[in-house]
C-alpha cells in the first residue's frame, strides 16, 4: 500500500504492472487454434471475472478490491473453441468512457466526481465494482461485487444492467453466494456500513426471492466478509475482525482496519429461520471456503484456507503472532451448543 502522504504512482503498484497489468482490449476470436483434440462431449463455456481497471487509476488502487469488472469467456463445442471478453459497463464506467479517463479514485482515496462531471445521479456516489465473481443462476448471468447489486450480463457478455431481483434485494449481495445442489436455491448474504450490518436471503431456483433480507442477530459492527459456506442446516459466515471505519477514512485514516483484539466469530444461521448460533475464536482471516457439512452430533465442519491476518495490496509486514493463527488449508469444527471452535491445520 502507498504510505500516507506519498503521491499515488500507478507505476509502483505491482498489481497494475507486469503480469498483473490491466487488459484494455475487448477481443472476439471465433476460431481458437486447438492443439490436439477437444472431445465432442465437452460443450459449454468457462467464464472468469476479475479486477481490471478500464483507465489508469487515480488516488489509490487496492488489490483485489478496486478495479472494474471484465469477464472473459472460452466457449467449447463440437471440438471447436472461441474467446470473447467484455467490461462490465456500469453507469460509472460509461461516464469515465465519455470523459476518457478515471473519475473515481480507489477505496483508500475516496475520490468521487461532482455533478458537473457525471450528473446529479452519480455525483458523490461510490463506484460500483462488480469485479469479483461471475455466477449463473435461474437463467441469469451475474457479475458480482463485494457487497452491492450485481450486474446482469447477456450470454455474449454484454452488460444488461443492475440486478435487484425485482426490487427485493435493493442492497445487493456479496460475490460468493452458494447454490444448494439438491434444491437449486441460492443462499446469499450482504454486509453494510450501518445497521443492520449483516443480512442473509434465499433466491429460489426460478430466480424469485424466497426469503428477503433477514438481519443476522448478533452482528453488531461493520465487518468485511468475503465468502460463505452452506450445509444442509446452516449458512456459515466467518466474521473476522476486518472492520470498516468510514469516519476514519474521511479524516485520512484507513477505511478497513484489522483488529485482532476483537477476535473472529463464526455465525451458524439456520436455514429454517431459527435463532443464530455464534462461536467465538481468536483472530484469523479467510478469503475463501472449501467445503462445509453437518455432523451427526449437531456440529459443523468447515474447511477453508486460513490467513493469520487480512492483507490487501502489497504484502505488509508479517502479522503479529496470534496463537493458532497459522496459514494454510484448515478444518474448523464448530460446536453450536457450546459456541466453541476447534481448528486443525490440514496442509
Amino acid at each position: 500500500m502507498t504510505p500516507r502522504g506519498t503521491p499515488f504512482d500507478p507505476t509502483r503498484v505491482p498489481h497494475l504492472n507486469g503480469r498483473f497489468a490491466p487488459v484494455t482490449e475487448e477481443v472476439d476470436e471465433t476460431e481458437l487454434r486447438v492443439t490436439g483434440t477437444l472431445p465432442d462431449s465437452l460443450d459449454g463455456v468457462y467464464l472468469r471475472n476479475g479486477p481490471n481497471p478500464r483507465f489508469t487509476p487515480v488516488g489509490s488502487y487496492l488489490y483485489p478490491i478496486d478495479g472494474d469488472g471484465m469477464i472473459h469467456g472460452v466457449w467449447l463445442s463440437q471440438g471447436r473453441a472461441r474467446y470473447r471478453n467484455r467490461f462490465v459497463r456500469t453507469p460509472a464506467m460509461r461516464a469515465e468512457e465519455r470523459a476518457g479517463h478515471a473519475l473515481w479514485g480507489g477505496l483508500q482515496s475516496l475520490i468521487t466526481p461532482g455533478a458537473d462531471q457525471v450528473g446529479e445521479a452519480l455525483a458523490g456516489s461510490f463506484k460500483p465494482l462488480p469485479d469479483i465473481n461471475v455466477v449463473h443462476h435461474a437463467g441469469r448471468l451475474l457479475a458480482l461485487a463485494e457487497s452491492d447489486c450485481p450486474y446482469r450480463m447477456s450470454p455474449e457478455l454484454d452488460t444488461l444492467g443492475k440486478e435487484t431481483f425485482d426490487g427485493h434485494l435493493p442492497a445487493g449481495i456479496t460475490a460468493h453466494p452458494k447454490t444448494d445442489p439438491a434444491s437449486g436455491e441460492l443462499a446469499v448474504f450482504c454486509y453494510a456500513l450501518e445497521p443492520p450490518y449483516l443480512a442473509w436471503s434465499v433466491i429460489g431456483p426460478d430466480g424469485a426471492v424466497r426469503r428477503g433480507p433477514t438481519p443476522v442477530d448478533g452482528a453488531v459492527e461493520p465487518r468485511m466478509i468475503h465468502d460463505m459456506a452452506l450445509t444442509d442446516r446452516y449458512l456459515v459466515l466467518v466474521c473476522a475482525p476486518a472492520l470498516f471505519d468510514l469516519d476514519a477514512a474521511m479524516k485520512g485514516g484507513s477505511f478497513l482496519t484489522w483488529r485482532p483484539d476483537r477476535g473472529t466469530r463464526i455465525a451458524l444461521i439456520p436455514r429454517d429461520g431459527g435463532p443464530v448460533r455464534w462461536a467465538d475464536d481468536e483472530a484469523f482471516w479467510l478469503w475463501h471456503t472449501v467445503n462445509a457439512y453437518d455432523t451427526p452430533d449437531g456440529g459443523v465442519v468447515l474447511d477453508y484456507v486460513q490467513w493469520p491476518a487480512l492483507s490487501l495490496g502489497r504484502s505488509p509486514e508479517p502479522a503479529p503472532a496470534v496463537h493458532g493463527a497459522h496459514s494454510g488449508l484448515t478444518r474448523a469444527l464448530v460446536d453450536p451448543a457450546t459456541g466453541t471452535v476447534r481448528r486443525t491445520q490440514l496442509d
